[in-house]
């Protein structure tokens, strides 16, 4: 089954990938014949020519693999085998969660979690940039240990998990009670109890408190 095909920039000839014979066929245009088949790897998929003329180059799905084809006469005269390549999963977890970076810049993550995949030995530089608003609060999974340090390399050397925590600013809310009388004060968030003694508690921006005071 055919499923690729690239002409010469000058010339008749096509070459056309067979999928499911594991070769790749030459095309004279002029004639519209076959004038040769070369065994391949198995299941040829892409073909891409080198420039002048020199020869021409497809990667082989299962073995995961280039040849290259010399045009003269048609035969494969090398092979490379493609280094695998790993996904790099990552997850933004906090109340902060907001855009953060991934170097060299291939993605950006700035939804609850992205990922990519990256060849086998790469070295990818996290980089967490909160917004104007939120503080950076940590890493884990491949990038525990790293701290409140914004930035952290992984070797993908196997499927990786990060994962980068991003937190909103908390403020104090104070409670106090005065007058002759007695009573208490409870809030509904934050767990102000004000009895003999009144508690305080830690608020992220914008939190709405309601206070009850009870004889």
């Amino acid at each position: 089954m055919p499923v690729w095909r690239r002409r010469e920039s000058r010339g008749t000839r096509v070459y056309v990938t067979n999928a499911g014979s594991d070769s790749v066929s030459v095309l004279d245009t002029a004639t519209n014949t076959v004038t040769t088949t070369v065994r391949v790897d198995s299941e040829p998929y892409a073909i891409a020519v080198i420039p002048r003329g020199l020869g021409y180059t497809w990667r082989t799905l299962p073995s995961n693999s280039v040849s290259v084809l010399d045009t003269t006469p048609t035969t494969v005269i090398a092979q490379f085998n493609l280094l695998p390549t790993y996904p790099l999963n990552v997850s933004v977890n906090g109340f902060g969660r907001r855009p953060r970076d991934l170097e060299p810049g291939w993605i950006i993550c700035s939804v609850a979690s992205c990922s990519a995949n990256f060849v086998s030995g790469a070295s990818i530089t996290l980089t967490a940039s909160p917004t104007s608003g939120s503080s950076f609060a940590g890493w884990g999974g491949a990038c525990t240990g790293q701290g409140t340090n914004p930035s952290c390399t992984v070797t993908m050397n196997a499927s990786q998990s990060v994962t980068a925590t991003f937190n909103l600013p908390t403020y104090t809310m104070n409670v106090s009670k005065g007058g002759t009388g007695s009573g208490t004060v409870t809030s509904d968030v934050g767990g102000i109890t004000c009895g003999a003694t009144c508690s305080t508690t830690q608020l992220a921006p914008g939190t709405i408190v309601t206070l009850t005071a009870t004889r």
